[in-house]
């Protein structure tokens, strides 16, 4: 087996390498720190498997995952990442994820998921729904309590597609500050306390696509 892992980090990486290396110790493990490497090795070598970084410096790993797809549709991606999945697990599926870990994962965590996507399948932490199962099974408002302005429900809409708010404010042309207030205020329209479960509203709702 074959796998490429993307990481800026290189004491990360190390530790995939020695984790993977030692339940499989037959596997080829390439490395890349970045876009501008990551992509050149995928161009020259055959890979079983990515695990990529959605953090990256230049270019983040879900827009690379997204010319992943479009050029290597059957190589199956795990992006890895030290945030939460509720806000990332949306658009990694909708990009064509095969799995996603955040960087505390077990070992055999690791493994599993590497095993698992390698073979076809999924892995997505706690869950194979798009929404994470502690919201899932929350109930949640079929409409605000109070009307949402234009700029809330827009911002609404993207915080559902999985946009953070450092990226709403640069497509909006807003500060953080500004958007992280409209969140707020859209939060308490609707009766609920976290972006988690907004970005739930707008799955169940049918925003996110």
């Amino acid at each position: 087996m074959r796998i490429l892992i993307c990481d800026d980090h290189a004491i990360v990486r190390r530790g995939l390498v020695d984790v993977i290396s030692e339940q499989m110790p037959d596997c080829v493990i390439g490395q890349a720190s970045c876009d501008a490497e990551v992509m050149p090795l995928l161009e020259r070598e055959r890979w079983d498997a990515l695990i990529l970084d959605i953090g990256l410096p230049q270019r983040n790993g879900l827009d690379i995952l997204r010319d992943v797809k479009a050029r290597w549709p059957g190589l199956p991606v795990l992006l890895l990442t030290v945030y939460g999945e509720e806000q990332y697990s949306g658009r990694a599926r909708q990009f064509g994820a095969s799995g996603f870990l955040t960087k505390d994962a077990a070992p055999d965590e690791i493994i599993r998921a590497i095993g698992l996507i390698s073979r076809g399948a999924t892995y997505f932490v706690a869950t194979n729904t798009a929404v994470p199962t502690s919201l899932a099974v929350a109930p949640l408002p079929e409409a605000p309590r109070i009307p949402l302005s234009e700029r809330e429900d827009q911002v609404l809409k993207m915080l559902s597609t999985g946009l953070t708010p450092g990226e709403i404010a640069a497509k909006l042309d807003l500060s953080i500050k500004t958007v992280s207030t409209y969140r707020t205020r859209v939060l308490h329209k609707l009766g609920l306390s976290r972006t988690g479960e907004l970005i739930a509203y707008g799955i169940r709702r049918g925003l996110a696509g």
